[in-house]
């Protein structure tokens, strides 16, 4: 068994960056789920739908045992997004980890050839108390090497070669600088140069999620 124990406001915040890069049709099942992956001794959870890629760097607050490139379907990434905090017993949520507060955490188990099972719980921390648990069905399949596509050197805060976006990455963007930067300017916002009008933009927002946006090919 693996398991991914994060505080709950992570957990929340991880699952609704994922679900706006994370795979919506149903032709490649395995990228309608995010992955839990490791690569150069960091820890990640990842999502793309071939067109956009987002990262969420798992901290020292976020435990993980057991194998990696485990899944999280886009269905259990939806309930853990809808949690309220202030409808859980201890009402406030925004507990300072080390005050008791609540975390989500994931149980991978096998359940056959060619499929899994995710149990993803909102507990108590430190102790065993569970006050929610859901159950899902979990594709087994080899998740794309993305990680690789990131080249963590070359940020820089402006392209240094024109480029074109669709309005739908245009749109990712603006969600994720919404959603991770919801002060509103307190968080850096920074592009990475691509070099070229065909290479995937790259942008980081705050110091926990980045991700790639696929530009068109301006053909004017």
């Amino acid at each position: 068994m693996s398991t991914l124990t994060m505080p709950l406001l992570d957990s929340i915040l991880a699952a609704k960056g994922l679900l706006n890069h994370i795979s919506k049709d149903d032709v490649t099942p395995i990228i309608r789920q995010a992955a839990v992956i490791e690569y150069m001794d960091n820890r990640y959870l990842v999502a793309t739908d071939r067109y956009s890629i987002g990262r969420f760097i798992l901290g020292a607050h976020d435990a993980f045992e057991g194998d990696f490139n485990q899944t999280i379907p886009s269905d259990a990434l939806l309930w853990v997004s809808k949690i309220m905090p202030k409808t859980l017993r201890r009402g406030t949520a925004p507990i300072a980890f080390n005050e008791g507060g609540y975390v989500v955490r994931f149980s991978w188990s096998e359940s056959g050839a060619g499929s899994g099972k995710l149990e993803i719980e909102v507990a108590i921390m430190f102790g065993d108390k569970v006050e929610r648990s859901q159950m899902y069905d979990v594709v087994s399949g080899t998740f794309p090497e993305i990680a690789r596509l990131w080249r963590e050197s070359d940020v820089a805060r402006e392209p240094t070669a024109e480029v074109c976006l669709s309005h739908m990455s245009l749109l990712k963007i603006a969600a994720d600088v919404a959603l991770f930067d919801s002060k509103q300017g307190s968080v850096p916002l920074e592009f990475h140069s691509p070099g070229s009008k065909i290479a995937p933009v790259q942008y980081r927002v705050g110091t926990r999620w980045s991700a790639m946006v696929q530009p068109n090919l301006n053909l004017r």
